[in-house]
């Protein structure tokens, strides 16, 4: 280990504290960062012990190589993604970690789908800068095992990571990956709706998955899903909602009207649905979002000469 090496492990040792608990300056995160890369390029036998002090400085127990190589998700702390100096670091020894792990932890498959289920959630939350690190961390776990985007989109997930996910991943913008994603979605809506009835949430998730997909990569596959969705959303217009449901549901409807303007005629009589059943209701977040939708139809009807619903949302 080199002068220089032997400092940076002992900055680390007291510098991954103060960043958790913000006192000390970005400048300060960054130069620390800096020096980690430039050890790291130099000399690649070094990560191991940089990982290693910084995880255990994150953790604040005398973990072993061992240990982190058994159980790489101990590295998944909240507290890792304070300021984006620390989020990289953390990221950087996860990489390392299951890198590392990949031919000697007989569960890493495992490990693997729960850190990356952690960095997805995680997202949702973050501040703007956290979130595209996190995104690209996300995508290069799927590059490098596309299965994980089959497991991770087999149960939902914050939906608010949904949009992150597919403007600053950029596997998603692969055919390959794109399509899988388009498969997961098929197969777990029409299985879930043969064996029970799918949840609220479970409805909002998959059309926002389909919806930022196709604003982003416009497909004709994808009119299938939003077909499904809508045909599911008419069946639910029977049962009661919740004043929360109903603004999830008709932000969903507005994404899905730029998504698939052709629909509106369809997703329209929804939103009049919706309103009706909150007439008599002062929920500002619902009326709020029913306002935005009414506006959406408004622009898409003048775009495609389609008539206007004014009159159903005479209430506003």
């Amino acid at each position: 280990m080199t002068e220089r090496d032997a400092v940076l492990v002992e900055l680390l040792k007291g510098a991954v504290k103060k960043m958790i608990q913000c006192t000390l300056e970005e400048a300060s995160c960054e130069a620390i960062l800096e020096m980690y890369l430039d050890a790291v390029r130099d000399d690649a036998g070094i990560e191991e012990q940089l990982v290693l002090t910084f995880s255990q400085a994150l953790l604040g127990t005398n973990l072993t190589k061992h240990q982190l190589l058994e159980e790489p998700e101990l590295l998944l702390r909240r507290e890792a993604i304070y300021c984006k100096p620390l989020a990289r670091l953390w990221i950087l020894a996860l990489r390392w970690t299951l890198w590392r792990s990949r031919h000697q932890n007989p569960s890493f498959y495992e490990s693997e789908l729960k850190i990356a289920r952690f960095l997805v959630e995680t997202i949702a939350g973050s501040n703007e800068e956290i979130k595209i690190v996190l995104c690209q961390a996300v995508h290069q776990m799927f590059l490098q095992q596309s299965k994980l985007i089959y497991d991770i989109h087999r149960t939902i997930y914050e939906r608010d990571s949904v949009k992150w996910l597919v403007e600053h991943a950029p596997s998603t913008r692969t055919t390959c990956l794109f399509h899988i994603k388009l498969d997961v979605l098929m197969e777990a809506m029409e299985k879930e709706h043969l064996l029970r009835r799918l949840t609220m949430d479970e409805l909002l998730f998959y059309g926002e998955v389909a919806a930022r997909l196709t604003l982003r990569y416009p497909m004709q596959r994808t009119i299938d899903i939003a077909q499904k969705l809508l045909l599911i959303f008419e069946t639910m217009m029977e049962a009661e909602l919740t004043d929360g449901e109903a603004a999830g549901f008709v932000d969903l409807l507005g994404l899905l009207l730029r998504a698939y303007p052709p629909l509106m005629e369809r997703i329209a009589p929804l939103l009049v649905s919706i309103n009706t059943k909150l007439a008599q209701k002062d929920d500002g977040r619902a009326i709020e979002a029913l306002e935005k939708a009414s506006l959406i139809i408004e622009d898409i009807s003048a775009a495609v000469q389609r008539p206007l619903y004014r009159s159903s949302f005479s209430a506003f």
